[in-house]
């Protein structure tokens, strides 16, 4: 499965980040996808995110969008290597792991939890 940043060339995505910036100075720019082939999808992988969320918010929007059932746990992988600690502002996150297009990309898995097999 190709990623967003894998299917769009670098000049889109810079100006898809010029266009972003002239929104409110509060909003963060995120896309985010799923890592690997999984049975749920978002509707939209692009958001602006309020920078004073943190990251258990965002996880409360994406499971409510992507209708999660109670028996599957969702995990965030920043810039598709690190996991998220629920606790980080979302600010925070963008400022260290931002990409070079000023978007923070962020995947998500989907996993059974214990019990529900």
């Amino acid at each position: 499965m190709t990623t967003y940043f894998d299917e769009n060339q670098k000049q889109k995505t810079d100006t898809e980040s010029v266009s972003v910036s002239v929104f409110p100075p509060n909003k963060i720019p995120i896309i985010v996808e799923p890592e690997g082939e999984l049975p749920f999808f978002l509707d939209q992988n692009k958001f602006l995110v309020p920078d004073y969320f943190t990251v258990h918010e965002l996880l409360f929007h994406l499971r409510r969008r992507l209708q999660l059932p109670k028996t599957h746990a969702i995990f965030l992988l920043i810039n598709g290597k690190q996991l998220a600690k629920l606790d980080t502002k979302i600010l925070n996150l963008y400022e260290e792991c931002q990409e070079k297009d000023k978007i923070l990309y962020i995947k998500y898995l989907t996993e059974p939890t214990l019990g529900s097999f």
